[in-house]
């Protein structure tokens, strides 16, 4: 209920203040890799889908891009819609940097306070994710113009 709660204030502040969106996307991944876990605490992902053994890596994957496309995406709207960017290419390459660390710095937390399994598929598919916020950012942007 709390979350519910917190994204319909969000959803209610994003036009007078767009930082909040930003803000919390970042929340939400803390929350979902850190908080809501104890220590010791692992999430495996069971999905068997037939004779397809690895069904479970690869859900966890689209899980792990779906958490971080909010990410990509607000970052971008609110970087483009505070000032006019000349090069939207280092935005974007600035905004897959900054993902990657909050990525790779929860990945460090989880290893280091066990809660849950810290793994470098995980920052990939984070980095996917990133990117396909920003590049649908970028695409919604485009066609506005």
């Amino acid at each position: 209920m709390f979350l519910i709660l917190v994204s319909c204030i969000v959803w209610k502040l994003r036009k007078k203040k767009p930082c909040i969106s930003v803000i919390y996307s970042i929340f939400l991944i803390i929350y979902i890799t850190l908080i809501r876990r104890a220590p010791g605490y692992i999430e495996p992902v069971r999905f068997h889908i037939g004779e397809w053994k690895e069904a479970g890596f690869w859900v966890g994957g689209i899980l792990n891009i779906l958490l971080y496309v909010p990410f990509g995406y607000t970052c971008y709207r609110y970087i483009t819609g505070m000032r006019k960017v000349e090069k939207e290419q280092y935005v974007m390459r600035n905004i897959v940097l900054a993902g990657a660390c909050l990525s790779i710095a929860c990945e460090m937390t989880q290893y280091i306070t066990k809660r849950g399994c810290a793994d470098i598929n995980d920052v990939l598919f984070n980095i996917l994710g990133i990117i396909v916020g920003v590049a649908l950012a970028f695409k919604v942007r485009g066609s506005k113009y």
